[in-house]
């Protein structure tokens, strides 16, 4: 019952999606979540909760902000394990 996370570099340029292939199989699946970080802030931007079926899905994200879109951000992706 641990989480998992996946952090990008520091990203420098305006890039405005994330692309990615995801599974989430099985009756204790938890949730996946993608989370855009600016300095001490971050916004979700995604995330998937429950088991989908034994198959892979397509994920597009949409990392641009209209009101604040810095030019340097990361990206984490999280995994959470169900919560009983």
């Amino acid at each position: 019952n641990s989480s998992s996370q996946l952090r990008s570099p520091m990203v420098t340029e305006n890039r405005q999606c994330l692309e990615f292939w995801y599974f989430m199989f099985g009756p204790n699946v938890g949730s996946l979540n993608v989370q855009k970080i600016n300095g001490f802030f971050s916004t979700t931007r995604w995330a998937s909760t429950g088991g989908k079926g034994y198959e892979w899905y397509h994920a597009q994200v949409n990392l641009y902000s209209s009101t604040s879109n810095p030019s340097q951000f990361n990206v984490r992706i999280e995994g959470l394990p169900l919560s009983i």
